[in-house]
């Protein structure tokens, strides 16, 4: 994670100077974030309910609507919804725009690989990362503060993250059924979760670049008429 992070924050600082402000705050603050979502929904990945079965003896998923959900004790830490990794990841991915060709591969290559990765090592279930994208989606509104919080685009897209993030939590405690009524289903949720935190990411970001496009014109237009005032002879 250290290796995209640093890449998009040194890039952003040498491209952007203040502009990597808001990219340094969504990393600071999506950890403790996260954490509380931890607390809301506790959650260990397939590795540590497998064990040695994992990934190839896994449970049998013809019986896994037939189980009733209750908490279980199993040894690992709490900390699989959502993911953070991805989040992260996907956060460098976002403020990567504007960047060179390199810095935005490095960031993609890391989104790809991190996804895979904590796949493969059953450090997370699948659902772990499509709520990760409502969730960085949540902490990139709430660090666009070039935007002021009266701003409906904004409070639109912290709304839609923080909303996304909750009602994937609630449906999975409470109404599990909904996503054995056809396998279509949970595929059609993901999906829909994934492109709407893409859409409001990418208003977000149209809306911040028509933000600073205003306030460079206005200092534009302050120079010139002092400029101007300067030169006019007496």
């Amino acid at each position: 994670l250290a290796i995209p992070i640093t890449t998009i924050l040194a890039g952003r600082l040498v491209r952007f100077k203040e502009g990597a402000f808001p990219a340094m705050l969504a990393f600071l603050i999506t950890g403790p974030t996260g954490i509380l979502f931890y607390n809301l929904f506790p959650a260990c990945g397939p590795h540590n309910m497998f064990g040695p079965n994992f990934p190839f003896h896994p449970f049998p998923i013809a019986d896994l609507p037939r189980l009733l959900l209750e908490p279980v004790a199993f040894q690992g830490p709490r900390n699989a919804m959502p993911s953070l990794h991805l989040a992260w990841t996907l956060l460098a991915w976002w403020y990567s725009r504007g960047l060179s060709w390199a810095e935005r591969f490095i960031a993609f290559a890391f989104l790809a690989l991190t996804a895979f990765a904590r796949l493969g090592t059953g450090e997370h279930w699948f659902v772990d990362l499509v709520v990760a994208f409502p969730f960085a989606l949540l902490m990139y509104a709430l660090c666009a503060y070039q935007l002021c919080w009266k701003d409906s685009r904004r409070m639109t897209a912290i709304l839609t993250g923080l909303g996304g993030t909750l009602a994937w939590l609630v449906t999975l405690r409470y109404g599990a059924k909904l996503f054995w009524v056809s396998p279509i289903v949970p595929w059609v949720l993901s999906a829909a979760t994934i492109a709407f935190a893409y859409i409001w990411q990418a208003k977000l970001d149209h809306a911040t670049d028509a933000r600073e496009m205003t306030s460079a014109a206005r200092g534009w237009v302050s120079w010139f008429r002092f400029d101007s005032a300067v030169a006019r002879p007496e």
